[in-house]
Parts: structure tokens; C-alpha cells; sequence
């Protein structure tokens, strides 16, 4: 005898009542970032999320690399400018950012290390910069060390810890990965190509304790000073004038030579 399934309209309409809540509730949380460099070029797009009401801002350290100038579009379409760095990671692709202004809405951050196979999932995003797209799915596996080393890619992706099905597209990257509860558990990375949804998320652990390091007082770093850039441009100042100095002392020995010789040749 066949089974026949059968799902009440009052179930199938609670669980989309609660996905339009949850899309309601926090898309006014999420941004699409454009990125500039610094002759005005767009270099691309993605996502970022509020985590402070002062305006820390979560996303990829591959969305801003690069950027001399970044902004921020809000749901309701304003902009707000992107002042700087508060915090980079690019071994494990998180980037903190520092947004303009105050009282921002924040996403609660949850626990990852709770993440299970089988857990629904909510992504809401910027995809080719459409903001607020929203997509649903399941935890595929929780990789404790990532997925660099299963697929023979070394420590790359040694944050992909939290694979999903939900879709993860160009200009995805940064988007909180969420329960339906709203609280983000991940941020979604990338996906790996020549696949069928093999996308990744970074464990929320991860932005947690960056944000433990910051501080209350945590400098804003422009886009357009990288620390280690400086570090290096500094460097090749400092050569520069060594290279200079000794130029200059070997010119004035030369000419106090010449010119002891000279006198030397008068006196005889």
C-alpha cells in the first residue's frame, strides 16, 4: 500500500512565515560593499554585516583587498561610508571594518562550534550586488580544520569550515550565514568550483575572537594604509635616504681628496 505525504498549508505557511520574519528582521543589518581602488575604478562587490551598533562591519578579506575607497548600501538604499580597517585576516579571509555613523543594527552572533549536519541554514546576501537575497539550506559536514588539506590545497582554505547547500555566488562573499533564529553561526566564503553545492562558510569563532582583540579604542586603518605595505614603504625610504647620505659622503670625500692633493701639488 503507497504512502501518501501530506503537509498542512498551516505548517508549509509557519515555516515561510518565519523565513519572511527572519528576512524582515535582518536585512536592515546587512550591506553591499563596492569596492573602488584609487582612481575611482570599481574593483567589485560583496556583502558585510553589522555586528556593533557603532559600526563594526564583518566580511571577507578578499572583498576589500586592494580597495583605496569602500561603501556601504543599506536595505533602504542609503550609503554610508566605509572609513577603514579595524582588523584583517588574510590567512583565515576575515576583514572588521569600520562604518560611519552610530546606531547601526547589529546580528546576534551564535555558536558554530554547535553547528551540526542536517541544521538549517539561512544566507541572506549580495549576489552579483543584488541585495537581500535571501537563500536556504542545510549543513552539508562541519570540517574542524577546514577543507585545504581533504582536497589537497595545503592550509588555503583551512577556514572552510562549514560547508553548506545554500548558494553561495559572486558577491555572496561576506554574507552572515544564519539559524532561523537569526543568529550567525558562519560567513560565507566561496564555493568550490566544477561542483554541485560545495559552498563554505568561516566558523563565527573565528570573528569573535578578532573582535575580543580589538579593544574599545581600536585604531581605524584607511584603505589606502596597509601596515605591512607601510612597513615596507618605510623600508625603502629609509634605503633611499642611507643611499642618498652615502652618495653625498662619498661625493665630499672625493672632492676633500682632489682638493688636499691640489694644495698639496702648490706647496711643493
Amino acid at each position: 500500500m503507497a504512502l501518501t505525504l501530506f503537509v498542512s498549508p498551516a505548517v508549509a505557511w509557519a515555516a515561510g512565515g518565519e523565513l519572511a520574519d527572519l528576512a524582515e528582521r535582518t536585512k536592515p543589518s546587512v550591506v553591499l560593499l563596492t569596492v573602488e581602488d584609487a582612481t575611482g575604478h570599481e574593483l567589485g562587490t560583496g556583502t558585510g554585516f553589522f555586528v556593533s551598533s557603532d559600526g563594526q562591519i564583518v566580511t571577507n578579506h578578499h572583498v576589500v583587498d586592494g580597495a583605496a575607497k569602500v561603501t556601504a548600501t543599506l536595505a533602504d538604499g542609503s550609503k554610508l561610508a566605509i572609513l577603514g580597517r579595524l582588523a584583517d585576516d588574510e590567512e583565515r579571509d576575515i576583514a572588521i571594518l569600520k562604518a560611519d555613523g552610530a546606531g547601526h543594527s547589529a546580528l546576534s552572533l551564535g555558536d558554530s562550534s554547535g553547528v551540526a549536519p542536517g541544521d538549517e541554514v539561512v544566507v541572506i546576501g549580495s549576489p552579483l550586488g543584488l541585495s537581500g537575497t535571501l537563500t536556504v539550506g542545510i549543513v552539508s559536514a562541519k570540517r574542524e580544520r577546514g577543507v585545504g588539506k581533504e582536497i589537497d590545497r595545503g592550509s588555503e582554505l583551512a577556514s572552510w569550515g562549514i560547508q553548506i547547500t545554500a548558494a553561495i555566488s559572486p558577491g555572496s562573499s561576506g554574507s552572515p550565514i544564519m539559524t532561523r533564529r537569526g543568529e550567525v553561526v558562519a560567513v560565507a566564503v566561496g564555493t568550490l568550483t566544477q561542483s554541485q553545492s560545495l559552498n563554505f562558510g568561516i566558523p563565527i569563532e573565528v570573528v569573535k575572537g578578532m573582535l575580543e582583540k580589538l579593544g574599545p579604542a581600536a585604531p581605524v586603518i584607511p584603505f589606502e594604509s596597509n601596515p605591512e605595505q607601510d612597513v615596507l614603504r618605510n623600508l625603502s625610504i629609509s634605503a633611499a635616504v642611507l643611499a642618498g647620505l652615502v652618495v653625498v659622503v662619498a661625493s665630499w670625500s672625493f672632492l676633500s681628496a682632489r682638493l688636499s692633493r691640489r694644495n698639496a701639488r702648490r706647496g711643493n
